[in-house]
């Protein structure tokens, strides 16, 4: 299945986004007691893969915030 381009730009697969989340997911599962919020804002997809620009963890009332260069 692929998401429906925009804009003019090509398709995307939406097993890009999927794995994603998913991957997130698990990072999430496994910091669930003492995190209080997971942001990642905004996700941008393309053909060739999806990115975070921000990441944000709040840690029992601490922000750890890194730029994501990774893409998956």
């Amino acid at each position: 299945m692929r998401l429906p381009r925009f804009g003019g730009a090509a398709p995307i697969d939406m097993q890009t986004p999927i794995a994603l989340m998913v991957s997130f997911s698990g990072l999430s599962m496994k910091l669930a007691d003492p995190a209080t919020a997971i942001d990642l804002n905004p996700v941008f997809c393309s053909a060739a893969g999806c990115v975070s620009a921000d990441a944000r963890i709040m840690l029992t009332g601490q922000a750890i915030r890194r730029n994501s260069d990774s893409t998956y």
